[in-house]
């Protein structure tokens, strides 16, 4: 009896201690590190760099007087940092939503009105300026949509002669606070910084198992598809422009630069990336992907193809590619109704079958 109580204990042990080796190194561990390093914290590198380019194109444009070279080189660099801002929201969680950084560079529809009134006012409009400007009544007047006004205007023709020493003033201003935010998102991720990233790859309070960081991820691409068809798109379908006609035109994205396409396809492709384990050519190609094809191919195949077909839809709005979200409002409703569907399914196959088997690990 001693020898077997004492084999037994043997065995326990070896299969306790095997067990123990496995959860630390983690059924997934190549997957999360892959997304966290390669997708998510390349990403925010991406934005921080491409930010930084914004600021010097905004400094060119208030040095020596504005030039249309100048206007066009700050637009196309306006555009560039757009992009990897999109592409972050599937996964706005931790210092994104932590720090109110997004609120903060993000908010939409401008205050175009409280821009003006900053304008006609004696304030020195500095970063430091625009820095203090939080909560619901602040976030509006800064971040994103306040550069692209001063950039294109409310019509979307401003010349670099129009443009006045107090809006260049603003402009700069907006510049510097959204670089700001940028250095702090990417620090707040960086191994030499705040080290976020070592939250989803090694086990903590706040993501106590490797579940529970992929269910993270998983919520993290199911909100944006939510957002881009339920917010995003039904707000302008809704909406009413400010002298009261329908359209909503006033609730679309980025409507002064009519880069709101650009936008929704960026959102989409945010949760390509994090499925797939790309983000352009960073990345191994270990995403949620490989978890899902691990226990249902069949549905991994669906969820590849569903996140094609949203980007197709979203693309052809208007007719083509080259169409203006803002003129399908007017004339071509029904386009930007069929890529709400693909996305609002698209969001369902994640809420209801990606999700469920993550959760069922």
């Amino acid at each position: 009896m001693q020898k077997i109580s004492i084999y037994a204990l043997f065995m326990l042990t070896i299969l306790f201690s095997a067990r123990c080796t496995k959860d630390n190194v983690g059924a997934y561990n190549a997957e999360i590190s892959n997304i966290t390093d390669n997708i998510i914290i390349k990403t925010y590198a991406d934005l921080d760099t491409k930010a930084g380019l914004l600021l010097d194109a905004v400094n060119a444009l208030n040095t020596g007087g504005a030039t249309e070279i100048e206007l066009t080189a700050a637009r196309e660099a306006f555009r560039a940092t757009r992009a990897p801002w999109e592409a972050s929201e599937g996964f706005l969680f931790g210092p994104v939503s932590d720090n109110e950084i997004d609120p903060n560079i993000d908010t939409w529809p401008l205050d175009s009105i409280g821009v003006d009134d900053i304008l006609a006012s004696s304030d020195v409009i500095t970063k430091a300026y625009i820095d203090s400007l939080t909560g619901e009544s602040g976030t509006g007047l800064k971040g994103f949509h306040a550069i692209e006004y001063f950039l294109w205007g409310t019509s979307g023709n401003k010349t670099a002669a129009s443009l006045t020493a107090r809006e260049l003033e603003y402009l700069v201003a907006a510049t510097e606070s959204l670089k700001g935010k940028t250095a702090e998102l990417y620090d707040a991720w960086s191994a030499t910084g705040g080290n976020f990233g070592r939250e989803l790859k090694e086990k903590g309070s706040r993501y106590p198992s490797e579940k529970d960081v992929l269910i993270e991820l998983a919520e993290g691409i199911r909100g944006i598809a939510g957002e881009v068809f339920d917010t995003k798109i039904q707000n302008t379908l809704d909406g009413l422009d400010l002298d009261g006609v329908a359209g909503g035109i006033r609730e679309e994205e980025s409507r002064f630069s009519n880069n709101t396409k650009n936008d929704f396809t960026n959102n989409i492709q945010s949760i390509s990336n994090v499925y797939l384990g790309k983000y352009g050519t960073n990345g191994n190609g270990k995403g949620l992907s490989d978890v899902v094809a691990s226990k249902n191919a069949t549905l991994d195949a669906n969820m590849k193809a569903q996140i094609l077909a949203a980007i197709e839809a979203i693309q052809q709005i208007g007719g083509s590619t080259s169409a203006t979200y803002s003129e399908a409002l007017g004339s071509d409703r029904a386009s930007i109704e069929a890529a709400q569907a693909e996305v609002e399914e698209l969001e369902e196959m994640i809420r209801t079958q990606i999700l469920p088997l993550i959760q069922s690990l």
